[in-house]
């Protein structure tokens, strides 16, 4: 009796299993079915089993020789088919474009009245050897100035199609009228059949239609969206960049639809900076919960290498300039005196000689070559590009606009790459941009037959941009690693307000009229410049959890824009006078980041090649939290506010140590105050505070707070109020080198820190 009862128990499961089992589907076609069926099998999920026939199914000849191959023994639900753009395709032997096509000598593969015998033919064999339902498609679009195609022939073809189908009573998915609307944004070229992935995606959404008259769950509709997009080397779905686009289809559409873009692992090159607009409002970009999610503003580079002496060459390269390049993840030396030394301090390696004429003479090719200096009294740094030697055999160059206070070049810190002669070292690399050849000297433990090779391209990654009218809105960025952005040091700069800055506007992530959008658990590391901006009006950024490392310029930046200044100065030794100035306390627009947080990140070794940068940086903005974060390794401040304009930030629980490491005369944290009321004369700032003790407030609105922090600066103050540092309140923080220092300034309170192996300096 429990036999019986157990074996009755097992054939009820095997039965309900059965049941449940999703429908399978056997997909014939040619290559417009091949598009759309990775993304057929996407949206479809679980809910059915997809697949393609092997290959392509070409035209109806093809399928008469191969169909029982194609279905085989397997217990198909649904098969759908479709053939025609071959048959209608005229083909010319002696043309060699793809396919032979040739509408005007060519023949035709198949007349209409052969077509429809063929596929009569065709549905009776599927019939015979398979108890599927089938499902026709109709032949897609043909455009204008196809090469071995007429326009008019897609309708006769499909006209006679639709007979065979109705005289076996077939459903039709009718593929031909809206392939044709979206050819003209989704078509690859107007000349061509196919269409791009975000084009395939949208055909699949019809295919499903078409597939839903078995099934009505293949419509089941889901409050969220999910576009999964695939890493470069992946080409069955969508891409990082077309996963955008795609979600913006989506939005057309439906323009509430919850949205999440998860990326595959792998890397993801980017072909383009992804910009998300208002229109993607309350999107989500994570990387799957698996990690190991890699989004790269590199692309792959082939080489083809013959030894030369030591270093390898290879002479095939289509770029126009590599100063960055990485083998199997490792970033290279661009060729450089003096050589790369890690404990070398500035630039890890300087030299006073970098420049002298002798070195100069030796180079046979000095234009192009690259200058980096420090500032003549180390306040931040230049970057030079040499475009010739006089005739006294010195540098003719341009650059220096990276540094507001104008100098000479530090006569010791400098160093000097982009120049084969000087490519001495293993892991040191030289581009020639006349000749395209790239040199390379491998370190012995590489295999450069087996090596991938990465070369940077774009400034930015993604770019978060909205209007100032309609911000952008719920962006949420997290679980993917940043990597490979071009270094910046040589684009254009904006100087900050009468500060040592200017700056770059821009980042791995950029930020512009943004709200409510958070970056988080995220990595961004071995980028030419800066890491994240948030630029211009952003309100309630939260940048929190991440691990910024081994970056060319600055962290995190929150930067303003000078229009929201009242009566802005630019030069240290500039100011507006009290009759042409604007009094009015406080911002004069909106452009400027306010209400936004940067909490828990880890941030080291930045700067690698610009000086002028902080772990944190504050200009032009409001209300800043900046908490819990460890900063080190940095060669200037971990967090600088740049002047008063308008206070209200908190600065609390962060580790900063390491600090000024390749400047002088700087703090762990800084800050300037040079506002309106400042005057580079003493008796002249004091006399206009003295008539208006207000004045200081006009722009420092708010009180920063610094507080709970542990401070070091090996070569500076721990906390540095410099120029006019107005509105501040320092309280509970551990300084443990530098202490404090107090230049001029007003309403400033300082109580209950603890100062070590140093004191209070109030200037």
């Amino acid at each position: 009796m429990k036999i019986t009862s157990f074996l009755f128990g097992l054939v009820f499961f095997l039965l309900i299993s059965c049941e449940n089992e999703p429908p399978k589907i056997l997909i014939i076609g040619d290559s417009i079915s091949l598009g759309y069926t990775p993304h057929v099998k996407e949206l479809l999920g679980d809910r059915a089993v997809v697949v393609h026939n092997a290959g392509n199914a070409q035209h109806t000849g093809t399928g008469l020789e191969k169909v029982i191959e194609w279905i085989g023994d397997e217990k198909w639900d649904i098969i759908q088919f479709n053939w025609g753009l071959w048959d209608l395709a005229y083909r010319n032997l002696d043309v060699r474009n793809q396919g032979n096509r040739d509408k005007i000598n060519g023949t035709v593969t198949f007349t209409p009245e052969q077509y429809k015998a063929n596929l009569d033919s065709l549905v009776k064999i599927m019939q015979s050897v398979s108890d599927a339902k089938l499902l026709f498609v109709t032949t897609s679009f043909v455009p204008e100035g196809e090469a071995g195609r007429f326009i008019k022939d897609g309708p006769i073809y499909n006209k006679v199609a639709l007979e065979v189908m109705d005289d076996y009573n077939i459903p039709v998915t009718d593929l031909y009228d809206y392939s044709k609307e979206i050819h003209p944004k989704y078509g690859t070229a107007k000349n061509n059949v196919h269409y791009t992935r975000v084009g395939s995606r949208q055909l699949a959404k019809k295919i499903i239609e078409g597939l839903s008259r078995f099934d009505r769950s293949f419509l089941k509709k889901s409050k969220k969206e999910t576009i999964l997009a695939h890493p470069n080397q992946n080409n069955k779905g969508l891409l990082f960049v077309e996963a955008v686009e795609e979600a913006e289809v989506i939005r057309t559409q439906d323009p509430n639809k919850e949205i999440e873009i998860i990326l595959q692992p792998g890397s993801h090159y980017l072909s383009e900076t992804i910009v998300v607009k208002p229109t993607l409002n309350n999107l989500i970009i994570r990387g799957v919960e698996e990690g190991g999610v890699f989004v790269k503003g590199s692309k792959r580079l082939k080489a083809t290498w013959i030894q030369s002496e030591e270093m390898l060459v290879d002479r095939q390269s289509r770029m126009n300039k590599i100063h960055q390049l990485y083998v199997d993840g490792k970033k290279q030396t661009l060729a450089r005196y003096p050589d790369y030394n890690e404990d070398g301090g500035h630039w890890q390696g300087h030299a006073a000689d970098a420049l002298s004429k002798e070195r100069i003479a030796s180079w046979e090719k000095p234009v192009g070559a690259i200058v980096h200096a420090m500032h003549g009294s180390e306040w931040g740094d230049f970057h030079y590009r040499i475009t010739g030697i006089d005739k006294n055999g010195d540098a003719l160059v341009e650059g220096g606009h990276q540094n507001n206070r104008p100098n000479r070049m530090h006569n010791r810190y400098r160093m000097v790459e982009n120049v084969f002669e000087e490519m001495s070292a293993p892991g040191e690399f030289y581009f020639n941009s006349e000749s395209k050849f790239l040199h390379w000297y491998p370190d012995g433990q590489d295999q450069p037959g087996k090596s991938i090779l990465e070369v940077p391209v774009l400034k930015e990654l993604i770019i978060l941009q909205g209007d100032l009218d309609n911000p952008l809105s719920g962006i949420e960025i997290s679980g993917i690693h940043f990597t490979h952005s071009l270094r910046t040091f040589m684009e254009e700069y904006e100087p900050l307000l009468r500060s040592d800055w200017t700056i770059y506007r821009g980042g791995a992530i950029y930020l512009s009229n943004a709200e409510n959008c958070d970056i988080t658990n995220c990595e961004f590391f071995d980028l030419g410049g800066n890491g994240i901006f948030v630029s211009g009006y952003n309100r309630d950024i939260r940048i929190t959890k991440n691990h910024i490392h081994d970056i060319g310029a600055t962290g995190v930046s929150f930067v303003g824009l000078s229009s929201a200044v009242r009566s802005p100065s630019f030069q240290y030794g500039q100011f507006v006078d009290l009759e042409e100035m604007d009094t009015v306390r406080g911002p004069k627009t909106e452009e400027y980041p306010a209400e936004c947080v940067v909490d828990n990140n880890l941030i080291y070794r930045i700067g690698r090649i610009e000086k002028q940068v902080a772990g944190v940086q504050i200009s032009m903005a409001m209300n800043i939290i900046v908490s819990h974060n460890s900063i080190y390794d940095v060669p200037r401040a971990g967090i600088n506010i740049s002047e008063g304009t308008w206070g209200g930030h908190i600065i609390e629980f962060n580790d900063v140590f390491m600090t000024v490491q390749e400047s002088g005369d700087h703090g762990s944290f800084n800050s300037w105050g040079r506002d309106r009321f400042w005057h580079p004369n003493r008796e002249t700032l004091n006399e206009l505070t003295t008539n208006d003790p207000k004045m200081p407030l006009w722009d420092a609105i708010h009180t920063t707070i610094i507080r709970n922090n542990r401070f070091r600066c090996d070569h500076g103050w721990d906390i540095d109020l410099d120029d006019g540092s107005t509105n501040y309140e320092l309280y509970n923080n551990l300084c443990l080198n530098g202490g404090i220092k107090l230049r001029e300034g007003f309403y400033r309170k300082v109580e209950n820190n603890i100062m070590i192996n140093n004191g209070f300096h109030p200037h």
